[in-house]
């Protein structure tokens, strides 16, 4: 295979735990500061601040630490090299998505979902080959993974996805009724 493009998933083994803290931090953080904080990409929904190195925040250390370890050892490099920054979690009720966009100067993105109920839309990927979507043209692709221009993937509660950071990746429509709430995640340079 050639021009392949990544994308890891990790189980992180403390979200049982967790989770429900993160949740609540954030929603306490979102009562205080009011819903209209909408962002780059964010649509119908509400961004908490930036955190500049997780490992460095006491809520976020745990989390920060397995981002770190994980994308270490997927890039080979030592894991004092890396910082692991978010521009800050979403939250995101009936209605809210994310428009395409990809993590500029970063190494790797990834996503980590505190809260991913049924029907929370999935977590698509556009293909990043720009001839790809002549394939979609001739019979034997239509349908199968070669033919398509976007990939979904459903995201569990618990779970982080990693990918290139050039990736460009959207956030379909939230259908559930219960709040979708994710932390994307910047891997750079320390």
């Amino acid at each position: 295979m050639i021009f392949s493009t990544p994308i890891w998933k990790s189980i992180y083994p403390r979200a049982k735990e967790e989770n429900s803290r993160f949740g609540e931090f954030l929603l306490d953080q979102m009562a205080d500061a009011g819903l209209d904080n909408t962002s780059r990409s964010l649509v119908n929904g509400w961004k908490s601040a930036e955190i500049d190195d997780l490992r460095e925040n006491p809520l976020w250390a745990s989390l920060g630490a397995f981002v770190a370890e994980v994308c270490s050892e997927i890039l080979s490099v030592n894991i004092k090299s890396l910082r692991v920054q978010s521009s800050g979690a979403n939250i995101q009720g009936f209605g809210g998505y994310n428009t395409a966009h990809n993590h500029a100067n970063a190494i790797l993105a990834s996503v980590y979902y505190i809260s991913a109920p049924p029907g929370a839309g999935s977590l698509v990927f556009h293909d990043p080959r720009s001839q790809a979507f002549f394939a979609n043209h001739y019979d034997c692709f239509q349908g199968k993974i070669l033919g398509r221009q976007k990939l979904g993937i459903k995201p569990d509660s618990g779970s982080l996805y990693i990918f290139p950071a050039w990736l460009m990746h959207e956030v379909e429509q939230n259908k559930s009724r219960d709040l979708r709430i994710s932390i994307p995640i910047n891997i750079m340079n320390q």
